[in-house]
């Protein structure tokens, strides 16, 4: 909001040069005097050219009818409208006077004694201490040549609240006058129609000026007489111009301060998107004063409501700029800058009459709070831009805009002319499109950061993830990364499978590092498929070892399908032999014996958890079924089993029967008390291996019930049998082996049949 107020402050320097007296009748004389000292040659010069002017119309006129006769002798005394070809300029002879009276406004009234002034007059001086009316009469001469024809009284400002008349009627208003209220009028061209019937065709006509002011000085614009055609034509820009632009203006800010206003609740850190929104705000407030016809509180109330909005934005704007271009952004220099500007509002709304707040407004606080704050914010984009802020360049071409508009309207200002247009609030509009521009090319670019931002924290969230799944996030009520804290833990019942393959060490020591490391990824990637499809998900990798969870709340449930954590870690267990088996039979690995593997899986109760130090965390799960899954994936290798389950994993299997199991032994692993059953799943062994298996089932289980009554003799019938059915299976041939020791030394009465494993 640069130079808005350049009318006000070149009105102050022309002030200066135009000859002030507290009577208008002692200025007139003042006025002159000085006139007399002007060069005399000068003078003569124009004296001549004039002459010659006036000498030709009356000889034109001379050849004329009767009509035009009388018109060339009334024109010696009066401007002559004869023509609507053209404008005809009402500039000289215009006569005034102060106070107020009805009859002045009748057309043969006596003004003879009136005072004269010519149009236009910039700044032009009120006398108001013994009145606030004002009175301008002029008179002119109409031709009988134009009878029939509207006519049109055109001009591009009022002085003020005015009442126009022609020939002692009525024929338009502008702002308001007591008794109502007070309301100045606003700087929009006017033009009038004339009625026919008003019209003293071939004669002289009046037309006077009623005027209420509470203002010193006012200007009075040059008018002139055409008709409704030509207002229309030569007065539609300069309509769209005096009218359109400050609704604009209006608009605009109101739009932009509502951008703002989202950009900032949209991210509250960026503070300077609420000072520019409460800018526009203002801004918005105070356009409405260049173009409102009317004011319900009144002149006086309308012009401090205008211009404390003015001062207030010019405030919130250098907020906005100090933050926008982190220079100057502290509470010290916000802090005095809100305290003088806010005094200085507080000084206009106490002013007690419209001429005491322009006083104030063009005398002190334009000069005095304005000026250097735009100068100031001028300063501050400058520096900005030679420190290489890219979006400072936008904002120095806005501002530029608006002091080389300012620039010509304050020309034609002090040379006490009128422009063919004003064009600071046009350059005011542009400035605030370059700083609607320059947000929109700060979000453009933010979006842009702010897309690889999330492409790089995407990449290191999945990057994260491959250390940390999600699943275990979700276990630990957490929705992020970043949530966890050291000691987060949770209680929870799931399934545990560890997986191992057997003699990797062996095998290892006989490649290169870069050869085990190649094909262990090798191996994982096709274990970690059958686990994840089976919505559990990998803890661990500890070598060729590998620890996965299964939770009793997966993701997706089928209730045509056994969904448990036990059912879903078996069926993964399962699909980890078959993707072992591809793997051999496809020679992945390049090894002269196909890889083995062992899988352990216990379902039970466990602690999920971060352990580790304030810069450190990893990870984990604890508890005493972890820990049996763990010691049943290393039994493996010792029962010649690819899967081993506990009897808590068993019990909840769905449809066991729907899986090829059998129990295998009652054992007590080390770091435990308790004895477990174990079963071994065949459900991926050689077709040959599984009829086998299946045939000495039964029997196996009526040996193992006589086993463990003690019934040794007995039991070693079953065991027998079962290996001479299956020869090569190592399950009775253990139990062979027992019911002979046991045979010759009987076990303790108490005793259960448990055997205790202390690898």
């Amino acid at each position: 909001m640069m130079f808005l107020y350049v009318k006000k402050i070149s009105c102050v320097f022309v002030r200066k040069g135009v000859c002030r007296t507290t009577s208008i009748g002692n200025n007139v004389t003042k006025q002159r005097s000085i006139n007399k000292k002007v060069n005399k040659k000068f003078l003569y010069t124009l004296l001549l050219i004039n002459l010659c002017f006036y000498s030709l119309f009356f000889l034109d006129d001379t050849s004329s009818d009767d009509s035009s006769s009388d018109d060339s002798s009334s024109q010696k005394k009066y401007e002559l409208v004869e023509t609507l070809d053209s404008r005809t300029y009402l500039s000289h002879n215009w006569k005034f006077r102060v106070g107020d009276n009805k009859e002045f406004a009748l057309p043969d009234y006596d003004d003879s004694t009136w005072e004269r002034v010519d149009f236009p007059a910039s700044n032009f001086p009120f006398d108001i201490t013994s009145s606030n009316f004002f009175w301008f009469r002029k008179s002119f001469y109409v031709s009988m040549n134009i009878r029939g024809q509207a006519l049109g009284y055109a001009a591009q400002k009022l002085p003020d609240a005015t009442h126009l008349y022609f020939n002692g009627s009525l024929i338009g208003t502008s702002g308001s006058m007591p008794p109502d209220h007070y309301f100045g009028t606003s700087a929009i061209p006017r033009t009038y129609i004339i009625p026919e019937g008003l019209i003293r065709f071939g004669d002289k006509n009046v037309i006077s000026m009623r005027v209420y002011t509470e203002k010193d000085a006012g200007d009075l614009k040059l008018p002139f007489i055409t008709n409704n055609k030509d207002r229309l034509n030569d007065y539609s820009f300069q309509y769209t111009i005096n009218v359109l632009i400050p609704m604009i203006l209006f608009f605009l800010s109101s739009l932009v301060a509502s951008y703002f206003l989202l950009m900032y609740l949209r991210n509250k850190e960026e503070r300077f998107n609420l000072y520019i929104c409460i800018a526009f705000f203002l801004i918005s407030i105070y356009s409405t004063g260049l173009f409102i016809e009317d004011f319900p509180l009144g002149y006086l109330m309308g012009t401090k409501l205008w211009y404390t909005g003015l001062f207030l934005a010019q405030m919130f704007l250098a907020f906005f700029f100090q933050d926008f271009y982190r220079i100057h952004s502290n509470r010290i220099v916000k802090g005095v800058l809100a305290i003088i500007t806010t005094a200085c509002c507080i000084v206009l709304i106490l002013t007690p009459s419209v001429n005491d707040a322009y006083f104030l407004i063009n005398n002190v606080l334009f000069l005095a709070l304005v000026s250097p704050i735009n100068f100031y914010l001028l300063i501050l984009t400058i520096y900005a831009v030679k420190k290489g802020n890219t979006y400072a360049k936008i904002l120095l071409i806005g501002i530029s805009l608006v002091v080389i508009t300012a620039s010509y309207d304050i020309i034609f200002v002090n040379l006490a002319n009128e422009p063919p247009m004003w064009l600071t609030n046009t350059g005011v509009v542009l400035y605030i499109l370059s700083m609607f521009l320059t947000s929109a090319y700060r979000f453009v670019d933010t979006k842009k950061e702010v897309d690889k931002l999330n492409i790089e924290l995407t990449q290191q969230k999945n990057a994260f993830f491959r250390f940390v799944p999600t699943q275990f996030l979700s276990l630990l009520g957490k929705e992020s990364a970043i949530d966890i804290t050291l000691g987060d833990s949770s209680a929870r019942s799931m399934s545990v499978l560890f997986s191992d393959i057997r003699k990797f060490t062996n095998l290892s020591e006989e490649m290169s590092p870069e050869d085990s490391f190649h094909l262990l990824n090798k191996y994982l990637l096709r274990m970690e498929s059958p686990i994840n499809a089976n919505e559990g998900f990998v803890d661990k990798y500890v070598g060729d070892a590998i620890m996965a969870l299964f939770s009793e709340s997966p993701l997706e449930i089928n209730e045509n399908e056994p969904n448990s954590s036990a059912d879903r870690a078996v069926k993964a267990a399962i699909g980890m032999r078959s993707q072992l088996d591809e793997f051999n039979s496809t020679h992945e690995h390049n090894q002269d014996e196909p890889l083995n593997m062992g899988i352990g899986i216990n379902t039970g109760p466990l602690m999920l958890g971060t352990v580790g130090s304030t810069t450190r965390l990893d990870t984990t799960v604890i508890g005493d079924s972890v820990n049996l899954a763990s010691r049943l994936e290393k039994l493996t290798q010792f029962y010649k089993a690819s899967i081993i389950i506990s009897e808590w994993t068993y019990q909840n299997i769905t449809q066991p029967q729907s899986i090829l199991m059998r129990e295998i032994d009652l054992v007590i692993v080390k770091g435990r008390t308790e004895p477990c059953r174990i079963f071994e799943v065949f459900e991926v062994d050689p077709d040959d291996i599984k009829e086998l298996k299946l045939k000495t089932r039964d029997i196996l289980d009526a040996g193992m019930r006589r086993f463990k009554d003690q019934k040794f003799k007995e039991a070693l019938t079953y065991f027998k049998e079962a290996r001479g059915v299956f020869p090569n299976d190592i399950i009775p041939l253990l139990y062979i082996k027992r019911c002979v020791t046991y045979l010759k030394n009987p076990p303790p009465q108490n005793w259960s049949g448990v055997f205790r494993v202390h690898g």
